[in-house]
């Protein structure tokens, strides 16, 4: 017997991503493009490499290594984040990006 078919739609997991980060950032003081940005961290954060920064503790729970959290993006990936071309990307996302670096 096949299982009856959802109502919801799947979404892509950067759609996911994208559309839910303006709930979870809403009360933050943080700009749209800031806002996009810190997303696109966690994106990063959550699916890419998270074995080297969260580690099981003896009680099986998550903790922090203390390793500096480090991010690198390639053109294309930020070319289809922001949808903006390559020769634009130091004046749309420089500011944004150094006062993301400013904030506790």
């Amino acid at each position: 017997m096949s299982e009856p078919k959802s109502n919801v739609a799947l979404l892509k997991q950067d759609d996911f991503i994208k559309k839910s980060h303006e709930i979870v950032f809403s009360q933050l003081d943080l700009t749209p493009i800031e806002h996009d940005i810190f997303a696109m961290f966690l994106k990063r954060l959550a699916f890419d490499n998270r074995e080297d920064y969260l580690l099981p503790n003896e009680d099986g729970k998550l903790v922090y290594t203390g390793k500096p959290l480090s991010y690198e993006f390639s053109s294309e990936e930020l070319k289809n984040w922001f949808h903006i071309e390559p020769s634009v990307f130091k004046r749309v996302l420089y500011e944004p990006c150094k006062r993301l670096m400013g904030k506790n």
